[in-house]
């Protein structure tokens, strides 16, 4: 689970890698990080599992952006909440922000702003089916299994451009939408508004989860990754 963050820089981390005989990397874009960071690039891109069935999708009074992890500043989630601001500032559209998970900067006091604490599976997997976006905003990602969930239940997703795993499974699979800076998050939010094919990027979505991240190809890697180590 490697990703761009200070501890990735320790020199016993780098040495660890280059003495491994194989290693198993969850996305293209993490192997090219240990590449750069640690001119290591052996090993087996093979992913994770993400079994998400399909889920009757929440209903609530406005549509509404989803965001469900740890709410804190490494998130990105002061950014996303700035952005979802801004943009009710300029449209003054029917739009909610919805949040899960534990909360680490004071999520604000607003009627169009609900945070819901820690959610069951079932229920995260309902409130991503009715989601008109998925929000991913943060910089530091190996894999994202939450994002990928996400694209499961056919939600279109949008992710923060400046980490490479997410900009790869948004350019891999087409369900969504990447943005650099304030101005294209803000501009990205406008897009899923405004999205009228919102079954095109559906289907998109479901289908790259289940032709990468089923049980069934995941362990064809893993198996394959395992006969090359022996």
């Amino acid at each position: 689970t490697l990703h761009d963050e200070p501890p990735a820089y320790l020199p016993v981390f780098a040495q660890a890698a280059r003495d491994t005989a194989n290693i198993v990397w969850l996305t293209e874009a993490e192997r090219a990080l240990g590449r750069r960071l640690w001119n290591v690039a052996h090993g087996d891109v093979v992913g994770m599992a993400v079994d998400a069935p399909p889920a009757e999708p929440e209903r609530r009074d406005a549509p509404y952006l989803l965001y469900c992890g740890r709410i804190d500043e490494a998130k990105g989630c002061r950014e996303l909440i700035d952005a979802f601001m801004r943009y009710k500032r300029q449209q003054r559209a029917p739009l909610d922000l919805v949040l899960t998970g534990s909360d680490h900067i004071g999520v604000p006091a607003r009627d169009d702003v609900h945070y819901l604490g820690y959610v069951d599976d079932a229920r995260k997997a309902a409130l991503m089916a009715g989601a008109l976006a998925f929000v991913m905003p943060s910089p530091y990602e190996s894999f994202s299994i939450v994002t990928l969930e996400a694209m499961a239940q056919g939600t279109p997703v949008i992710a923060n451009g400046d980490c490479d795993v997410l900009a790869e499974h948004i350019e891999r699979s087409g369900a969504g939408w990447t943005y650099r800076g304030r101005d294209a998050f803000v501009e990205r939010i406008g897009n899923a508004v405004a999205l009228s094919q919102r079954a095109d990027l559906a289907r998109l979505g479901t289908d790259y989860v289940a032709a990468n991240y089923s049980v069934a190809a995941t362990s064809r890697r893993l198996r394959a990754a395992i006969d090359r180590a022996r």
